[in-house]
């Protein structure tokens, strides 16, 4: 997933569906913080939480790296 996020600058993509919202908050943080080998390097990923019927849900989008362009 990654990978194509890389491909795709800028375009939202789900990581994690139907899981706690606990689980949504902490992996939403591993990625932004490159905590996950795939999602790093820290900071070139945005993650974020949305709320589904009592479950949560992770998206995450490729912004780019520090001194290089997502576009």
């Amino acid at each position: 997933m990654a990978n194509e996020l890389r491909a795709n600058p800028g375009r939202w993509a789900v990581a994690y569906d139907d899981v706690t919202p606990n689980v949504a908050s902490r992996r939403a943080g591993d990625i932004r913080n490159g905590l996950l080998a795939s999602f790093r390097p820290a900071g070139a990923f945005e993650a974020t939480t949305r709320a589904t019927a009592g479950r949560a849900r992770v998206y995450v989008r490729y912004i780019g790296e520090k001194g290089g362009s997502a576009s």
